[in-house]
């Protein structure tokens, strides 16, 4: 009976051990997957931003999500920008916005590119004397 409950308790310990082992493995495995899943959930959106009327690029526009202003991109020399997006940014929508041009409002969720062109709209004004204003 001794060596009946002798080997029971090493089967215990070997078996809460296994466990213990277990355990480590899947929080290991775990930490190591959440960034692998986080880098497949995201996409990167290049974009061009252009003059609707002359075609020229829209330098140094703001691209920034309506949900969350702070987190965005500036379009360059070029009117170029890079954006991520993950997949909680589909329901937002972009907004691209430059003094002297009406906003531009992209929703995520039709988005089905990750190249984009925009072409923003000039926003002038005349005023009674004659001198254009610039509509922000």
């Amino acid at each position: 009976m001794s060596i009946q409950l002798r080997a029971h308790h090493l089967v215990d310990l070997l078996l809460y051990n296994d466990k213990k082992t277990m355990k480590k493995r899947i929080s290991l495995g775990l930490i190591i997957l959440i960034p692998i899943v986080q880098l497949i959930a995201q996409v990167q959106i290049y974009g061009r931003i252009v003059d609707k009327e002359t075609k020229e690029p829209v330098v140094y526009a703001n691209v920034f999500f309506e949900s969350n202003q702070g987190r965005g991109a500036i379009s360059n020399q070029l009117g170029a920008f890079l954006i991520k997006i993950y997949d909680q940014d589909r329901a937002d929508q972009l907004i691209i916005s430059q003094i002297g041009y009406e906003n531009y409002r992209l929703s995520l969720k039709e988005l089905q590119t990750d190249s984009l062109l925009i072409q923003m709209k000039p926003s002038f004004h005349q005023l009674e004397n004659g001198c254009p204003v610039i509509k922000t």
